[in-house]
């Protein structure tokens, strides 16, 4: 019965998600699945003229090691919503979703399962928003993203999604870089962060790829490439 019922919840979760995210629960589904989440595929479908405006950022610290996810949202009721998550690390074990169809529409990256680390949410305002969006441009977040920079998961990186008066922005900003030191919304996202783990600094790696008890347990690395306003060589599972 727990088998049948494990099975419904999976075919759900493959047609709730067909033009958008994708979820599943094993290491390559996850692997394509996270990288339609990077890409923003979920935002670009719903990114339309007098649509709401939506906000996606990601920080690789180390993909093994930490990840964090920040995504904010109208909250239907005139405010806003930030969902925060800390991520350590690729360890997928089961998938246990009550409505999958609303939550591949609400928050996709709720279809990871345990993949979803730990997580938070907290209101923002109007006043909030219009800090973010300076601290963006202050950023040189609307800039057009550097074709070609690549980013391997061992490395630590901010990517940002962000869909505005119906269009998509995407940039990506590798460490260490002036870019990157020139950066101001990550604090503010760091102060409204409520999910209260602290967040990993960026440091030289004594070592190159993997670390060895990483690589034992069949952890594997990737580099994604920056192509025209998103992921170069990107495609999803449909």
């Amino acid at each position: 019965m727990r088998a049948k019922r494990l099975l419904g919840v999976l075919a759900m979760i493959l047609l709730a998600t067909a033009c958008a995210y994708r979820g599943g629960t094993d290491v390559f589904t996850t692997k394509f699945t996270w990288f339609s989440y990077l890409n923003g595929d979920d935002i670009r479908a719903r990114c339309v003229p007098g649509g709401p405006s939506l906000y996606r950022f990601v920080y690789n610290a180390v993909y093994t090691r930490q990840v964090r996810t920040f995504a904010i949202s109208p909250d239907g009721g005139g405010g806003w919503t930030l969902r925060a998550r800390a991520l350590t690390g690729p360890l997928i074990q089961e998938i246990v979703i009550d409505d999958p169809i609303k939550t591949a529409r609400e928050d996709p990256i709720e279809l990871l399962g345990s993949l979803a680390g730990t997580r938070a949410t907290s209101p923002l305002s109007d006043r909030d928003i219009d800090a973010l969006d300076t601290a963006l441009a202050a950023s040189g977040f609307f800039r057009p993203a550097p074709k070609g920079l690549r980013l391997p998961s061992e490395d630590y990186y901010w990517i940002g999604i962000v869909c505005l008066d119906g269009r998509v922005t995407f940039n990506a900003f590798l460490w260490p870089s002036r870019r990157f030191d020139a950066l101001t919304f990550p604090a503010l996202l760091q102060t409204w962060d409520p999910t209260e783990v602290p967040m990993a600094v960026p440091q030289e790696r004594p070592f190159a790829g993997l670390d060895q008890d990483q690589a034992s347990k069949g952890m594997n690395t990737f580099t994604l490439t920056v192509g025209d306003n998103g992921l170069a060589g990107h495609f999803t599972l449909f």
